[in-house]
Formats: structure tokens, C-alpha cells, sequence
């Protein structure tokens, strides 16, 4: 047991895996975005040698990552979102309440506003306007100064560089899913509890009105799964511990 720097390359035609490159670091619980160049950027994470402060980025022709600027603050268990205008904010996760921005047409990141939770195991999401949605988690609760599950939800806004806080879920809910549908709602899938009950709830996040509302809930309560929107408008949920 241990992570490790491999990589593997699906190909849909072929229906095949074959091993690509290497990472320059073993790391787990770090993030991987495309990039409208192609290019994939890992970020954070626990990793091994170098500090999870440590991004990289892959060259897809070559196969092969290399060194990326180091970041503002190190992140694990963070969120990463690629934004309309091709910049990636990292926010969340075990980084103190620090979220950032990696440019890449200058290749470096530098710090933005501050969230208004700190928060880790939590969803970033894109909306339509360009916003990004951040929702639950498990993180510090300024109401009675305690650390514990989140019904929080709060919105970062890329052109101001500004978090605001929005509607609050039904259930508060950490590690659980979400995924972005047709019509521009977020949907909130499964996740844990609390007192650590696995969640078979969902609910939808209406940018119009900022608000959450329950809908049909899962077959199978679950948390650790996978959310993926499909092209006919559904999502698919796989995977996950029950």
C-alpha cells in the first residue's frame, strides 16, 4: 500500500488503458484539471517527495508531466474548477480557508478572497453566469466555534475575486456529489451526515432564486461516488461506500 506516480490513458475507441507518464510526485487526494490547452494540472494533495504546495502539468503530446509554480498555500482535499475565462480556482480543503487562482498564461497562481467557510470534502460546481458554487463539507463553524458537517453553501464570483454566502441545504452533507444539469440547477447527491450516517438525499441549488430544494432521492444511500452529467440531461451516480 502506498500512492504512487503511475498514470493511464483511456482510449474510447479501442475500449483500452495503457500506461502513460509519470507523475513527478506519489500523491493522493489532489486534484486534476483540464486546461483549454490541453494541458492537464495537478494540484495538492498528500504527496511524497515533494509538498503538497507542489502543482505539475502534463503535455499530452508528450506524455508527460513537468513542474508547475508553486502555490500560495498548500491544498488537500480541495476543490479545483476551471472557469470561463481559462483560469482554475483551488479552493477548500485542509488550507486554512486560502483559495487561489492558476493563470495560464502567466503559469502562476495568486490568492483571491477569502471563503466564507473554510471547508474540506466539500462540491465546487460552475454555474451558467461563470460563478462557481461551493456547497457542504466538513469545516469550522463560526456560529458555535466548533468543527463539523455543513449545510453551507456560498458563491465565488471570478471578476469581483469576492465569496458570498447563498441558500443552505437541507441536509447538511460532506463527501456527497453534484453535477450541473441542462437548465443551469446544480444537483446535490448523497454524502454523510453529521453523525455519520450515509446519505441517500438530493436536493437542487436554483441559481435563480439561491435557494436548495429536495428532490427524488437515491436507491442506494452512498458517499466517495462519482457524479456524471450525461448529454440526454441525466446524471449518472456510480460507485461509492454504503
Amino acid at each position: 500500500f502506498g500512492w504512487n506516480t503511475s498514470t493511464a490513458l483511456y482510449d474510447p475507441a479501442s475500449r483500452t488503458f495503457t500506461e502513460g507518464g509519470d507523475l513527478s510526485a506519489a500523491r493522493t487526494l489532489h486534484t486534476a484539471t483540464w486546461l483549454e490547452s490541453g494541458k492537464v494540472l495537478v494540484v495538492g494533495g498528500y504527496a511524497t517527495p515533494s509538498p503538497p504546495s507542489n502543482a505539475e502539468l502534463h503535455e499530452p503530446l508528450a506524455d508527460a508531466f513537468s513542474p508547475a509554480a508553486v502555490m500560495v498555500q498548500a491544498h488537500r482535499e480541495h476543490t479545483a474548477t476551471l472557469l470561463q475565462d481559462g483560469r482554475v480556482l483551488v479552493a477548500a480543503g485542509e488550507s486554512f480557508g486560502v483559495a487561489e487562482l492558476y493563470d495560464p498564461a502567466d503559469g502562476m497562481f495568486e490568492r483571491t478572497g477569502n471563503p466564507v467557510y473554510a471547508r474540506s470534502w466539500g462540491t465546487a460546481t460552475l454555474l451558467v453566469n461563470g460563478d462557481v458554487l461551493l456547497v457542504g463539507g466538513y469545516g469550522w463553524s463560526a456560529a458555535d466555534t466548533t468543527w463539523r458537517v455543513l449545510a453551507t453553501a456560498e458563491v465565488f464570483d471570478p471578476v469581483a475575486g469576492e465569496f458570498s454566502e447563498t441558500g443552505t441545504l437541507a441536509f447538511a452533507r460532506s463527501r456527497h456529489v453534484a453535477a450541473p444539469l441542462l437548465d443551469g440547477r446544480i444537483l446535490v447527491v448523497g454524502g454523510m451526515s453529521a453523525d455519520g450516517v450515509y446519505l441517500a438525499s438530493a436536493e437542487i441549488y436554483d441559481p435563480g432564486t439561491a435557494s436548495f430544494t429536495v428532490t427524488g432521492g437515491l436507491t442506494s444511500a452512498r458517499t466517495g461516488d462519482t457524479a456524471t452529467p450525461l448529454p440526454n440531461g441525466k446524471v449518472l451516480i456510480a460507485g461509492g461506500i454504503n
